[in-house]
């Protein structure tokens, strides 16, 4: 149980996709300007990336590995992240049609968002288990979704800054990626529980 709540703490805020791994840094920083734009991105991450986690995990082990064909990782994974986000898209357009319209304008920064591939990816690396999949798609969608809900406010306060000509536009949006990551290295203490 403790590994498992080390998987959820660990891939949402020391292992953070964006501030750690730099995976899906593109589309938190083109959405960050608007909160609700990135408040819909990050909900929709915490629901697409458990369900990549646990579908790349089930396509590795029971289908590519039995069958001699783990050279095919990278192209199905592709293609479960694209069953994943259209699959998502269609759920919401069942389930609640008006926020289906905000969903369907995020559904290209879905598709490209290095963040879904390298869930994928790192989840096998690491060989969690399915239920260790999950939690670990889990966090790290929390953990994405809590990059997206931060950045807006600096980026508000950045515009109103004194920021050095040579550090303005994506120069100072990637200083402070950075600033982040160390802030949320602090909590890599809370993973040797």
């Amino acid at each position: 149980m403790t590994e498992l709540l080390t998987i959820l703490v660990s891939a949402c805020l020391v292992n953070n996709l964006v501030l750690d791994h730099m995976l899906g840094a593109d589309p938190a920083l083109a959405v960050s300007r608007k909160l609700r734009t990135s408040l819909d991105l990050g909900l929709a991450m915490i629901f697409i990336l458990p369900l990549v986690a646990v579908l790349s995990y089930a396509v590795m082990t029971y289908l590519l590995i039995p069958l001699d064909l783990a050279y095919l990782e990278l192209v199905s994974f592709v293609l479960v992240i694209s069953a994943a986000a259209l699959f998502a898209a269609q759920a919401l357009r069942r389930l609640n049609p008006p926020r289906h319209e905000k969903f369907s304008g995020l559904l290209p920064l879905l598709l490209t968002n290095t963040a879904l591939f390298g869930v994928a990816l790192l989840n096998v690396q690491h060989s969690h288990g399915l239920i260790g999949s999950l939690l670990f798609g889990l966090g790290s969608g929390l953990g994405f979704a809590l990059v997206l809900a931060v950045l807006p406010p600096l980026q508000e306060r950045l515009a109103a800054a004194d920021v050095p000509r040579p550090f303005r536009g994506a120069a100072i949006q990637l200083i402070t990626l950075g600033l982040l990551s160390l802030a949320f290295m602090g909590f890599t203490g809370l993973t040797r529980l």
